[in-house]
């Protein structure tokens, strides 16, 4: 589920070195966020994983998609505070900006629809009782404290709230935004990691690979059992803080004599240690996606990773990374309202009949649905909270000018 995530951010991004688009990246977000919807098809289609051959169990488990998410944005959120230096607020501005408007608008959509999806939960024919269950909690706690959800999700953090605490929380009103808060979590505090690594002082730097480790461990150990889903920085730290040693890689490796390339296309072949070391699918992914934007830097270059690259940055998956965000937030809606659709018209129909009636309606239905969404919505705000941040800046400095004059 940002410069991100599920979640992220579909600006593309430029190596510091040579300024060239990684748009690799973009065609990785195209297919992750493909990747989740299709498993949110078979999800809501009666499927749950304790009902899946196991054998596709790993392909099946969108949590792996959304981590490798995860990872890019702990990577494109540091190259882009190296790339541009700006005060904190403007930053936060044009961060906020970039996520709110979307999240409003599919945030009203999924609660128009929220009687629709009752009443599917009271009539699907197929047994999917587990998840029903669930579902039927969640929406009886949505109705008990309507508002506070609201007011939670308004301010981007419902997702530091344990489940245990506030039921459902993390899940409530629209699902996939656990993750955006998420990000939202990282967004804040970023700029205060990087500043702090960019001292290059080995004592600072030791202490935070400490902290890391710590609150990667409180987060597994004390936290993830409190909540239904990651939604809280320290059970997710870990992936972020891959993402972020990944981009001082690359800002070491990316040099324009081509010899850290070949490296790169060379290193591709060690992704089964980095699974082996990890156990992470999402880890090893996102190496592999690495190491193949390291070797399409240079044309030249051929092998695997190159190959990879090529595909990667085919114009069909950049534009679908490049409106990743807006499907991630709005095509579980989308597909219930197919699904409620379909219900009314096959009232019988059985999960082995819905999942092939329904991924169809709901993929053209989420692409036309994010399309709209990022001309009208994702794009607009975007450029809001540029101008904002320019006149921020330009607020800033003419206050330097009046400081100075003053003395």
């Amino acid at each position: 589920m940002s410069d991100s995530v599920a979640s992220s951010p579909p600006m593309l991004a430029r190596a510091a070195s040579t300024g060239r688009r990684l748009a690799e990246m973009d065609g990785a977000r195209g297919i992750l966020s493909m990747w989740v919807l299709l498993v949110h098809v078979i999800y809501l289609s009666g499927y749950l994983l304790d009902t899946i051959d196991p054998a596709y169990r790993a392909v099946l488990y969108g949590q792996e998609a959304v981590d490798v998410f995860i990872i890019m944005s702990g990577f494109v959120i540091f190259r882009l505070l190296s790339l541009k230096s700006e005060p904190y607020r403007v930053y936060i501005v044009r961060r906020f900006m970039r996520m709110f408007p979307v999240f409003l608008v599919c945030l009203a959509f999924a609660i128009a629809v929220r009687p629709l999806m009752w009443e599917l939960l009271q009539e699907l024919p197929y047994p999917v009782e587990r998840a029903q269950r669930m579902q039927v909690a969640m929406m009886q706690s949505e109705d008990e404290s309507f508002w506070l959800h609201l007011a939670t999700h308004l301010t981007l953090l419902h997702g530091v709230i344990p489940d245990a605490k506030f039921p459902f929380s993390t899940l409530a009103l629209l699902a996939p935004s656990w993750s955006i808060s998420l990000e939202w979590q990282f967004y804040l505090i970023a700029p205060v990691v990087f500043a702090l690594l960019k001292k290059k002082n080995r004592w600072w730097t030791a202490a935070l690979v400490v902290l890391t480790i710590v609150v990667a461990m409180v987060g597994f150990y004390v936290f993830s059992s409190k909540y239904y889903a990651p939604s809280f920085l320290p059970i997710r730290v870990q992936f972020f803080a891959m993402g972020i040693l990944s981009w001082f890689i690359w800002e070491r490796w990316s040099g324009e004599d081509g010899k850290a390339v070949v490296r790169a296309d060379l290193l591709i072949w060690l992704f089964p240690l980095v699974y082996f070391l990890t156990s992470s699918p999402a880890m090893t992914m996102w190496f592999v996606l690495l190491m193949a934007t390291f070797a399409g830097q240079r044309d030249q270059v051929r092998g695997l990773g190159s190959g990879m690259s090529w595909v990667l940055k085919r114009k069909t998956l950049v534009y679908l990374g490049d409106t990743s965000f807006s499907m991630y937030l709005s095509h579980m809606t989308c597909i219930y309202v197919c699904q409620w659709v379909l219900h009314r018209m096959y009232p019988e129909i059985s999960r082995e009949g819905m999942f092939p009636l329904l991924l169809l309606p709901s993929l053209i239905s989420s692409l036309i649905i994010t399309a709209l969404l990022n001309h009208y919505i994702e794009k607009p705000g975007m450029d809001l909270g540029k101008r904002w941040g320019n006149h921020l800046n330009r607020h800033t400095a003419r206050q330097g000018v009046v400081a100075v004059s003053q003395h």
